[in-house]
């Protein structure tokens, strides 16, 4: 037997010529504060050359749809034929059910794809959802391994970025000093954690932390984005409590 040693072929197209001009429906909730990560994710997909259109899942349709009560699923519809998309990412999603997911796809050949980018999220909240679409990711390797199960779309580990122009060091003053920062969402788990470092100088920003034990820390709960770079900016050190046990 003569073994003949062969090239294996590759793309001769880079991943941004790939997506260049790609129409993308991008799917999330969309706001200057909590989720402002998901524009900077538009933004890095208009970088890669994909023409972006957004859906605000945090929007009503403004108050002429309030007035005809047009629902999700009319609105979404709508979207998707002024767009026409090859692809509709969707970030994280939880107000589009499957059966939603199933009876939108009926209207264009485009690829599903989901994005749980919160990585506090548990696989067995991903499952239900996962099913609908093409493909997943998820910002968490061990959900990847526990998401490989029959019926459910490839999952692959997507862990989050940083954008240079928006996350870069900068100089803080005032309130946005200091030697102990976290910036995030107040749970038990992390006030359990953080409680520990309060003798070293412990500020903290973002939602639900006045409720808390940890009250008199709290710095800012309602932050725009540029205020949560300010914060960590301005920290001696910056702790990241991610996700719960």
């Amino acid at each position: 037997m003569t073994l003949v040693a062969t090239e294996i072929e590759r793309p001769t197209r880079s991943i941004p010529e790939i997506l260049q001009k790609t129409r993308v429906l991008l799917v999330g909730a969309f706001d200057d504060g909590l989720h402002a990560h998901t524009a900077l994710r538009r933004r890095a997909l208009e970088r890669l050359g994909c023409r972006v259109s957004s859906f605000n899942l945090m929007s009503d349709g403004g108050w002429l749809s309030r007035l005809r009560r047009v629902g999700l699923h009319d609105r979404f519809a709508r979207a998707m034929a002024q767009t026409a998309p090859a692809v509709v990412l969707v970030m994280e999603g939880s107000q589009i059910g499957a059966p939603l997911v199933a009876a939108l796809r009926r209207l264009s050949d485009a690829v599903w794809v989901n994005w749980f980018c919160d990585g506090k999220r548990a696989p067995t909240s991903i499952e239900p959802l996962a099913a609908a679409y093409d493909a997943v990711f998820v910002a968490g390797s061990a959900a990847v391994d526990r998401l490989h199960a029959p019926g459910l779309p490839p999952a692959r580990y997507l862990p989050p970025g940083c954008d240079p122009s928006v996350h870069r060091p900068m100089r803080s003053r005032d309130q946005f000093r200091a030697n102990v920062v976290f910036a995030g969402t107040a749970t038990p788990h992390r006030e359990r954690l953080l409680s520990e470092l309060v003798e070293f100088g412990l500020a903290l920003w973002g939602p639900g932390w006045r409720k808390t034990k940890l009250r008199d820390y709290c710095r800012g709960e309602l932050l725009d984005h540029g205020d949560y770079v300010r914060a960590y900016a301005g920290a001696s050190v910056a702790v990241n409590v991610q996700c719960s046990p």
